[in-house]
């Protein structure tokens, strides 16, 4: 049973629906007019940097652990999302681990090459560890729904060119199948708060179509060889539409002999953890300073 935090939070939300009134700069615009309207977490400073060429935010706590860096890719679908969407919940979580945050505010679709968000997150971290001395067995990379996605994209593309790999992977609610083949997408169609099956279709459909194949592996990383990747923590909702990709992404992890934690939170929904008050949410940040701390 939930929290009754949680439950009155999930009986607050409201599932997405189809407005082609909508343009995708006005939903842009929507999104980073209410995370303007939050703050970030006591204890928490924030610091601008570009960094080969990217956007980037620093966010680092007063208490800081060690020198563990977690590199963060937001969610979004690729297409909306940015580093102000996201800056108040990666401020909390930056709180709890104890560790600074890099953010990362990758080029989004479809005004860039799809491979873009793959290649900023690559590029950012491949200028911290030959330009900024950062060692790569300090290094995390972590995001949400689609950032994940990305950030495991650029895990593949890093093994692919042999290069040195960060030492860890953390997704929340990754969306690592953008062709929607999950048996979640319809089994968990009606209990999943926010996100339909439906309005997913439409967003692939607008945002893909004669672009790129759904499957290919630069947005659904899902299909891509997976073996020699460092040890990963999956977190999603048990009654998210996304949840199946992160129960097959660990499957064929672990297939290939690799590790994969995952972590189901019962009857909580896509990204959850972003609600940063609820205790589902604190336990789930809490389980990822575990990952780090046995890292």
């Amino acid at each position: 049973m939930i929290s009754k935090e949680a439950q009155t939070a999930k009986s607050l939300l409201e599932k997405e629906v189809i407005n082609p009134a909508v343009s995708l700069e006005e939903e842009r615009a929507g999104w980073n007019g209410y995370a303007l309207t939050q703050n970030l977490a006591d204890g928490v400073s924030k610091k601008d940097e570009t960094i080969a060429g990217v956007d980037c935010l620093w966010l680092s706590p007063d208490q800081i652990i060690d020198e563990k860096l977690v590199i963060y890719a937001h969610g979004g679908g690729l297409v909306v999302g940015s580093i102000i969407t996201h800056r108040s919940f990666v401020s909390h979580l930056a709180k709890i681990i104890g560790r600074k945050i890099l953010m990362v505010g990758y080029g989004l679709l479809p005004e860039n090459d799809f491979s873009k968000p793959m290649l900023d997150i690559s590029d950012v971290y491949s200028e911290l560890i030959t330009k900024q001395n950062y060692d790569p067995q300090h290094i995390y990379y972590a995001g949400d729904s689609s950032g994940a996605a990305a950030c495991l994209s650029s895990l593949i593309n890093l093994r692919t060119q042999n290069s040195a790999l960060p030492n860890g992977f953390i997704a929340i609610s990754g969306a690592f199948d953008a062709s929607l083949q999950g048996a979640t997408m319809q089994s968990n169609s009606d209990k999943d708060p926010v996100l339909s099956f439906e309005v997913l279709q439409h967003w692939q459909q607008q945002y893909f179509k004669n672009k790129i194949a759904l499957d290919h592996a630069h947005i659904s990383p899902l299909f891509s060889e997976l073996d020699g990747l460092p040890a990963m923590l999956l977190i999603a909702g048990g009654d998210e539409v996304w949840l199946d990709d992160s129960i097959r992404l660990a499957d064929k992890v672990r297939e290939t002999g690799g590790a994969a934690e995952l972590i189901i939170h019962d009857e909580m929904w896509h990204v959850f953890v972003m609600d940063t008050q609820l205790p589902e949410s604190i336990l789930a940040m809490k389980q990822i300073k575990t990952f780090l701390d046995n890292g």
